[in-house]
């Protein structure tokens, strides 16, 4: 990482703004807080814990941040894949009928994408963060802060691979106690990046046969599931109770004659898989039979309208072809918005 000094005023006057309501938008910024060069440790700042007995260790892997965590039996883990942030969380429970009790010890680590430390930094507004300090955690650079509100101790660990920031947090009622979740954040390790087809999009769909070609050039697709639906269950069904709501006026039973041209029809379906967020899919193509013999944009999109937002929307067409796309419109930083501006573009029909 290349990067000027990280001025820590900034951080001292932000940091539970960002906990709290940092789960919007934080644009990629091309520069990083945290540098090898200057990096200092001030080991009077940091408390002195045991480290985890080798006997009892667990590892948690995330592959699509790529890190890991070692954890002790006593703790439970959780992950939260399909959120921005993504967030796992980790909580020490003595009684499974207690196991979300607040008086466990938590370790939270959110996973921002396209994101940075400084990012992080710029959007933190708390003071009561103390003594906020670069040092090296597991051999990592990072910045270190505490917060005693008198009813809770928290410990902050923010650090930054090439592509993602992360943030990870200590939380409990009494700093006696936490310090079994400091030991752990302190296994924290970023892995290096896996590597990933270049263009997973394009070598799926140069293949002979594919209705379309697109492109996913450098971002990182987990996989692209391809597979068919039924037009009318997919689509053309719901047309009709959706029109009385804010379709388009058009003759009585016209929805139901678009139906019944696509009843048994079928649609190829692309849904791409991104790896940061392996649990949904981060965008969705759709090529059906042009059976209604469309030869324009606006009459295609006419008949297929939607209500609301999300969802695939009519994109292009052909003499045999509609293809749709996802309708993009989450929370920044989402993968939606990532592939609406790479792969959008260079859909085309064969």
């Amino acid at each position: 990482m290349h990067a000027p000094a990280f001025d820590l005023k900034i951080f001292a006057f932000s940091l539970a703004f960002f906990l709290v309501a940092c789960r919007g938008s934080m644009p990629l910024a091309k520069t990083a807080v945290v540098s090898d060069n200057s990096v200092s440790v001030s080991s009077s700042s940091l408390p002195v814990v045991a480290s985890l007995d080798p006997a009892d260790i667990h590892t948690y892997t995330n592959p699509g941040f790529h890190y890991t965590v070692s954890y002790p039996s006593l703790w439970k883990v959780s992950s939260y894949a399909d959120q921005t942030p993504a967030s796992v969380r980790l909580w020490q429970f003595d009684d499974p009928l207690d196991e979300n009790s607040d008086n466990h010890p938590t370790l939270t680590i959110d996973s921002y994408f396209h994101t940075t430390v400084d990012d992080v930094a710029k959007r933190l507004i708390d003071t009561t963060f103390m003594n906020p300090t670069k040092i090296l955690l597991n051999n990592q650079p990072a910045v270190y802060a505490t917060r005693d509100s008198g009813r809770e101790v928290d410990t902050l660990y923010l650090l930054e691979s090439s592509d993602t920031a992360y943030v990870l947090t200590v939380s409990h009622q009494s700093a006696d106690v936490q310090h079994s979740g400091i030991a752990i954040a302190r296994t924290f390790t970023i892995l290096p990046e896996v590597p990933y087809a270049k263009d997973a999009g394009k070598d799926l769909t140069v293949k002979a046969g594919e209705p379309i070609s697109f492109s996913t050039q450098d971002l990182l697709v987990k996989k692209i599931k391809k597979d068919t639906v039924d037009v009318s269950v997919f689509f053309t069904h719901q047309l009709a109770e959706t029109a009385k709501e804010c379709g388009p006026k058009r003759p009585d039973g016209y929805f139901t004659k678009l139906d019944a041209a696509f009843r048994g029809s079928k649609a190829v379906r692309y849904q791409i898989i991104d790896a940061h967020y392996p649990l949904r899919t981060a965008f969705e193509i759709v090529v059906a039979p042009n059976k209604m013999h469309y030869q324009d944009q606006q009459s295609f999109g006419e008949d297929f309208f939607s209500c609301g937002a999300g969802g695939d929307f009519p994109y292009a067409l052909s003499k045999n072809w509609l293809v749709f796309i996802s309708a993009c419109g989450g929370v920044a930083p989402d993968p939606c918005s990532d592939y609406e501006a790479v792969t959008k573009p260079t859909v085309a029909i064969k």
